[in-house]
């Protein structure tokens, strides 16, 4: 298999989680609602990892805004299709 579950081993929707549901409900309809939750509800993820690379040469606040800009790609690429946690997938980007 080339890293992409098939249709079987797919995660049913009654199974999913929020943090795969919203991802996938974005992905699926476009939803504009979804991605905003998705981005509220991770921006002290990205938060986290944006002051992990603080080391005074460049002001935090810019480090923020890559690591948000990162967040909203994270989002709009994840694929709950794959069975992995959104921040399995998020956190590399992010970084």
């Amino acid at each position: 298999m080339s890293g992409l579950l098939s249709n079987s081993a797919r995660p049913h929707a009654a199974s999913m989680t929020e943090d795969q549901r919203l991802p996938l409900h974005h992905r699926q309809c476009g939803d504009e609602q979804a991605r905003e939750a998705l981005v509220q509800r991770w921006m002290p993820l990205a938060r986290r990892l944006a002051s992990g690379f603080n080391r005074g040469r460049e002001p935090l606040e810019d480090l923020e805004q890559v690591a948000f800009i990162g967040l909203m790609k994270a989002i709009d690429r994840f694929d709950a299709d794959r069975g992995t946690a959104f921040t399995t997938f998020a956190v590399p980007t992010i970084a």
